[in-house]
């Protein structure tokens, strides 16, 4: 009971203070650095708050390079936990709108440079992603839960296009596959309180270099394959757990 009010408590704090502080930073001309730094700081403190035990098996990316990380999602703690180990490409994230609407958390995402997807007007939507494709071409790393929503059971749900869109208009990006295992069991979807749970299995796999194989036209072709790695991936992850009990 501890645990799950002291993580409830710095949560909040956390989300609060640093929200605050990155829509502070946004306002000072050169403080850029900062705002990103203040979300940083969100994301390892809520990890360590939360006293997962990370056990990880990612590729050697380059660190002048950027990327599109694409992920199964489990629950709440999947965001502060990826941001936290991909904190050299800071990836911005794409969201439904109705998070940035979230005291503090949602002005905080906007001032760090997180895009908002509009699902209900497709015209909107279309150039929420355009937008995002435009700074992956200027050097953004992108972080997309493609399945849309958290999954109850674990198993991967059926992705969305949106993600896959926004890597065919890049020139060049490459896709780096992520499958994670074990935050449904920490924070399970639809609570706020802990679970007793506490390892986390994240596993990723070399870049996919998607434009010598794919045209810009190709999304669900694109979707469809990609599903399918992460769901091979995910049983490979399930594997190395067993072992890991064994």
């Amino acid at each position: 009971m501890l645990r799950k009010v002291f993580f409830l408590l710095v949560f909040v704090l956390d989300t609060v203070i640093c929200g605050s502080l990155a829509v502070l930073f946004s306002y000072i001309p050169g403080c850029e650095k900062k705002v990103r730094k203040a979300e940083e700081y969100w994301a390892r403190i809520a990890v360590l708050a939360s006293g997962v035990r990370l056990n990880t098996r990612l590729p050697e990316l380059d660190e002048n390079s950027n990327y599109i990380f694409i992920c199964n999602h489990q629950s709440h703690l999947d965001t502060p936990i990826l941001l936290a180990l991909l904190k050299d490409y800071q990836p911005r994230f794409l969201a439904k709108e109705s998070l940035f609407r979230i005291p503090f958390l949602g002005q905080g995402m906007y001032k760090t440079g997180h895009f908002s997807v509009n699902r209900d007007n497709a015209r909107q939507g279309m150039r929420d992603l355009q937008r995002a494709a435009e700074n992956l071409d200027q050097g953004e790393s992108l972080l997309v839960f493609p399945e849309g929503t958290r999954s109850k059971t674990g198993e991967v749900q059926e992705f969305y296009t949106g993600g896959f869109i926004i890597a065919l208009k890049t020139w060049s990006t490459p896709i780096v596959p992520v499958v994670l295992e074990g935050t449904k069991n920490v924070l399970p979807k639809g609570s706020i309180s802990l679970g007793k749970e506490r390892d986390v299995y994240i596993m990723g796999r070399e870049p996919i270099y998607i434009h010598q194989e794919y045209g810009v036209k190709e999304r669900e072709r694109l979707k469809k394959d990609m599903q399918t790695i992460i769901e091979q991936m995910y049983s490979e992850l399930r594997e190395w757990m067993e072992r890991n009990k064994d």
